[in-house]
């Protein structure tokens, strides 16, 4: 999205705690293109943004999460980076505001839904220039689709899937999934049967897909 003639798009980001949503503001804190108007999240409201963004130079302090807030918000673009299971009740805020922002899901919640846009550029370039909702892509699943798309037409049978990540994915509560001692030298599987991206790939390519996903020291 370009910034507009009349200046920087207005974003409010509602999550802003999370691995997700404080490397957003990092990124949105330097680009000339964006202004961050919101910053939402209730184990940091009252502290000034400047203590957690790197680069962020406004004066701005994170707000208590609530989703009334977005009715009358003025934003270009709301982005929703909250744990899975909890943007239901957000969007539909959003949706009663009359200035009819862009929705952006960071979640899994939108991924497969109707009228949200699968936010994967390299497949759906055309969809996405005229889309007002976009369901954001999980990692393992894009890495998954590029590789698998091209070959979409030539497999007989579900292709298998092997996948491994670092471990700031696996949330900011401590858990042996983000313990570097416990992943030293080591590899853990875990979600080997109904992984979330399992279901979104399969989804997107109209196939079954096998997925054993596993997380590292890195």
């Amino acid at each position: 999205m370009k910034s507009s003639k009349l200046g920087p798009r207005k974003v409010a980001i509602i999550g802003a705690r999370g691995y997700v949503g404080s490397e957003l503001m990092r990124l949105l804190a330097d680009h000339p293109g964006f202004e961050i108007v919101l910053a939402a999240s209730r184990a940091l409201a009252g502290e000034p943004l400047q203590t957690q963004v790197p680069g962020y130079e406004g004066e701005l302090r994170f707000e208590e999460t609530n989703p009334e807030m977005l009715e009358d918000l003025e934003a270009d673009v709301l982005v929703f980076a909250l744990p899975n299971g909890m943007v239901d009740v957000y969007v539909e805020a959003a949706e009663r505001n009359r200035k009819r922002p862009l929705l952006l899901d960071l979640s899994a919640d939108m991924r497969g839904k109707a009228e949200w846009f699968y936010g994967l550029p390299e497949i759906y370039r055309t969809d996405l220039s005229r889309a007002t909702k976009i369901a954001n892509p999980g990692c393992y699943a894009s890495a998954m689709l590029l590789g698998l798309w091209p070959l979409r037409k030539l497999m007989d049978g579900p292709p298998s899937c092997f996948g491994v990540s670092g471990f700031s994915g696996a949330g900011t509560n401590s858990s042996r999934r983000n313990d570097p001692d416990e992943l030293k030298g080591n590899i853990q599987p875990y979600s080997l049967i109904g992984h979330g991206h399992e279901s979104e790939v399969a989804h997107q390519l109209g196939c079954a897909v096998n997925f054993m996903p596993h997380v590292a020291s890195f």
